[in-house]
């Protein structure tokens, strides 16, 4: 009766063991994606955490952005047959043509530090100190957020970013603001790229355009927003004054940003990264639907393997070239970034200098930006990267060309055709983001980005100091991009 009753429950132990084997043969393997769908792909944590690093795209790039507008100088009036006209800037240049001063509110730094006329060559220096000093940060960005995390060095950029914001509005040595824009440099190098790919880790592939797009449009909407401000106050103080305090207050949600969820996987660090997708989940109210996925994966197996892992998972900007099989695209989407570049800032940094309204143009620029911005979505789904990328600069080089060729006087087709040739530079601009992020696996991708963002640096710097030496650069523009249609097309991937 005993053995009996041993044998029955012996039975019984082993119909629970063999129950629980086979729910684990039932389960499937971690997939990070599906994971992140899980958590709730487009709930309120992925609204706000984007909310939040367009805001910051905002507020970063905000003095380099003002560059065009904190040179320009005061209407003076003229004498001219016994009446009074605006003066020419030749004549404003000219001691001996008397002159009066109509409009002593505006406050810029070439009123404050006295850069203008046969000193105007040191805007295009300033220009590209800041571009240098992008150069010089993104030779050790990806080190830094491939060892510490997107997230910190982020914070600490944020940080750094405001102290230089405070010491330019008090500074008062005009040389001081070559080291304020070379340290600008550097932090705009590590914010946008720390803010692009946190925001590219964290999101699933379906929704990975989308949410770039709409972190790129920001940049042309800070412009605008920046532009409009100056035109109201005329004061370049009161103006990056406005834009520290907002980031400021930006900041204060910092520390509720969650670690590339990617990143941790790609380290081995499962258990952080299960934590953050419960902290989404938790947030979207999608806790229950994440931890069903869990359950039904072998998230533990994952770990061990994430573990295992006898593969570097930290390379610095220039080992990326070790990898033969990315070299040819690495080599040509860093053309494609130096020459996107040069155009994109040659342009901006041009706009009071089209013989019309600067605050007009400069807003239809960057209109035309964020609208490019989000049409560029539009091609990139129903195309591919290549012909988005070849049909923008086709558009913009067209553009430059006639501009600088049959264009004497900026009117209505003039307007016109600046908005297109900025449409087609910035639409290369969103979609070069997008692919190069998605063309390079996430172990280097950071370090290509940085690359490819060195070189376009190097761009930004010769775009800046063409528009000073000669009267020809629209149409050099022009036909760099042209050229680099030959090269986007030799890519070996779309």
């Amino acid at each position: 009766m005993i053995n009996s009753l041993k044998e029955s429950l012996v039975s019984k132990e082993d119909i629970v063991n063999f129950e629980e084997k086979d729910k684990e043969s039932l389960k499937k393997e971690f997939i990070l994606n599906d994971a992140i769908k899980a958590a709730g792909d487009y709930g309120k944590y992925h609204k706000i955490n984007l909310l939040f690093l367009c805001l910051v795209w905002i507020m970063i790039p905000s003095i380099p952005i003002m560059l065009p507008y904190f040179r320009m100088l005061p209407n003076y009036q003229c004498a001219d047959n016994n009446s009074l006209r605006l003066c020419t800037k030749q004549e404003i240049c000219d001691s001996s043509v008397p002159k009066i001063n109509a409009e002593d509110k505006l406050k810029t730094w070439a009123t404050d530090f006295n850069i203008n006329c046969e000193k105007h060559f040191y805007f295009g220096l300033l220009g590209a100190s800041y571009f240098l000093g992008i150069l010089c940060g993104n030779i050790f960005i990806a080190n830094f957020t491939d060892s510490y995390g997107r997230k910190p060095v982020l914070i600490s950029y944020l940080f750094i970013y405001i102290a230089i914001s405070i010491i330019t509005v008090l500074t008062r040595k005009f040389f001081f603001l070559f080291v304020v824009l070379f340290c600008i440099g550097i932090i705009y190098s590590g914010t946008s790229l720390c803010i692009f790919v946190l925001n590219f880790e964290s999101s699933s592939i379906e929704r990975k355009s989308t949410f770039s797009t709409i972190l790129s449009m920001s940049y042309g909407i800070g412009a605008i927003f920046h532009i409009l401000i100056f035109l109201y106050f005329r004061n370049w103080i009161i103006t990056v004054s406005i834009s520290c305090i907002s980031l400021i207050m930006v900041i204060l949600y910092s520390f509720q940003l969650q670690e590339s969820p990617e990143f941790l996987y790609v380290n081995g660090r499962t258990d952080e990264m299960i934590q953050v997708l419960r902290f989404i989940a938790n947030v979207n109210n999608n806790s229950k639907l994440l931890e069903n996925y869990i359950n039904k994966t072998f998230i533990s197996i994952c770990h061990t393997k994430n573990q295992e892992r006898n593969y570097k998972t930290t390379f610095g900007i220039l080992e990326v070239v070790s990898f033969e099989e990315h070299r040819l695209n690495l080599l040509i989407m860093c053309i494609n970034w130096f020459i996107m570049t040069m155009v994109f800032y040659g342009i901006n940094f041009n706009v009071s200098n089209f013989g019309t309204n600067p605050y007009i143009t400069g807003i239809l620029v960057y209109f035309s930006e964020a609208i490019a911005q989000g049409s560029c979505l539009f091609f990139i789904i129903n195309f591919d990267y290549k012909v988005t990328l070849c049909g923008s600069y086709l558009l913009s080089a067209i553009s430059l060309i006639i501009v600088a060729m049959f264009i004497t006087e900026l009117n209505i087709l003039g307007f016109f055709l600046i908005f297109l040739a900025k449409f087609g530079i910035s639409s290369v601009n969103v979609c070069n983001y997008i692919y190069t992020a998605d063309l390079f696996p996430t172990v280097i991708r950071v370090a290509a980005m940085s690359f490819c963002s060195l070189m376009s640096r190097i761009g930004g710097i010769s775009g800046t100091l063409i528009i000073e030496i000669t009267d020809y650069s629209m149409i050099i523009f022009g036909i760099l991009s042209m050229i680099t249609i030959l090269f986007i097309t030799k890519l070996e991937k779309n």
